[in-house]
C-alpha cells in the first residue's frame, strides 16, 4: 500500500527511444506514447554506439535488435525501462540495468505461440479443403520450448 500511495505522476515529458525495428513503421506506438504525454524518437540503430547520443536523456527504450550494452546503460540517466520487441533478453545487458534500477521487459513466448496457432488454423484449413498432408509436418516441428 505505502508504495501506491508515494507514486507521484511524471511532470516531464518523458522520451520514450525506439531503438529499431522491421515492422513497417512506429505509428501505433507513436500515437500511444505521444497520447500519454511522452515525447517518441524513432531510430534505425545499426550499432551500440548509435544509442549513445539519446541513452542520457530517454527515459524509456523499446527495441528490437539492437544491442543496449553495458556502454549505453552507463550513459543513462533517466532511463526507467528497456523494453525489448522480441523473445527474450540476451541483446541488453541486465546486470548493468539492474545495478542502474532500470527495469528489463521482454515480450512474452505468447507471440511465438499465437504465430504458430494461426499458422496450424491455416495448415488445418489446407488439409479439410485440400486434403493435403499439412498437418503432419507441423506436428513434427520441434519446440522452441524443449
Amino acid at each position: 500500500m505505502s508504495q501506491i500511495t508515494s507514486f507521484k505522476p511524471r511532470s516531464d515529458r518523458p522520451l520514450v527511444v525506439i531503438t529499431d525495428f522491421d515492422f513497417g513503421n512506429v505509428s501505433l506506438e507513436t500515437e500511444i506514447l505521444e497520447a500519454a504525454g511522452a515525447k517518441v524518437v524513432a531510430m534505425q540503430a545499426k550499432r551500440e554506439e548509435d544509442l549513445f547520443e539519446v541513452a542520457p536523456d530517454c527515459a524509456a527504450i523499446m527495441n528490437q535488435y539492437a544491442k543496449i550494452g553495458q556502454k549505453t546503460i552507463t550513459r543513462m540517466q533517466k532511463c526507467e525501462v528497456i523494453a525489448r520487441y522480441g523473445v527474450g533478453v540476451d541483446i541488453v545487458d541486465v546486470g548493468a540495468a539492474s545495478e542502474k534500477g532500470i527495469l528489463v521487459s521482454r515480450v512474452t513466448a505468447s507471440v511465438w505461440i499465437s504465430w504458430m496457432w494461426a499458422r496450424h488454423q491455416k495448415k488445418v484449413s489446407l488439409s479439410l479443403t485440400c486434403k493435403t498432408t499439412a498437418l503432419k509436418r507441423w506436428r513434427t516441428m520441434p519446440s522452441p520450448f524443449g
